[in-house]
């Protein structure tokens, strides 16, 4: 996709919804840059860079729908994955890039968490598969749209209460993609 598309794509979910673009669209370019510093930095070959940079602009598409026009929660969060891949669908985008929306919280939601926590989620997994995926997904915890950069030690004291398993994934993920040096800036 060019940005021009990527940009039309988020105005036309603030339009519908009230929602100003800029947070949300701030926020997915510095998870673009974060999944591109990984690349960089372990030196990733076997990847398509075109499908990361659309799935990091586009991951938090969904957000505009679970937002009120002042950014307080207007239905359960947790739900913007679902409803920005379905956005993204009904806007014709491939299915590949529009699982980056439903396949990036925290470090993947399987149908076990959805049963266990009662989420207000289909019953099915919701884990990335693809490199691409991961790397979106991981980077994605190193920057709130509350502007809040995370550390590593900040990431697993979230995700410590939904599991040991989650550890175990963002510690895999660690391992296979380091952190973002520059996640501590202000971009």
């Amino acid at each position: 996709m060019i940005y021009k598309e990527i940009l039309k794509l988020h105005r036309i979910a603030s339009d519908i919804t009230g929602v100003q673009e800029d947070i949300i669209l701030k926020h997915s370019n510095i998870i673009k840059n974060f999944s591109l510093e990984i690349i960089k930095n372990k030196k990733i070959k076997d990847i398509d860079i075109n499908l990361l940079i659309d799935g990091a602009l586009l991951h938090d598409i969904g957000a505009y729908f679970c937002l009120n026009r002042d950014y307080s929660i207007k239905i359960p969060y947790i739900m913007h994955g679902i409803l920005g891949e379905q956005f993204l669908i009904d806007n014709k985008i491939d299915l590949k890039i529009a699982r980056f929306a439903s396949h990036h919280t925290g470090v993947g939601i399987s149908k076990e968490d959805i049963k266990r926590l009662k989420l207000p989620l289909p019953i099915k997994d919701f884990i990335p598969e693809t490199i691409e995926e991961e790397i979106v997904c991981y980077a994605d915890n190193f920057h709130s749209k509350r502007g809040i950069f995370s550390t590593f030690d900040d990431i697993k004291t979230e995700l410590r209460p939904y599991g040991k398993d989650k550890l175990k994934r963002l510690n895999e993920f660690k391992k296979k993609y380091g952190i973002p040096k520059s996640q501590t800036q202000r971009i």
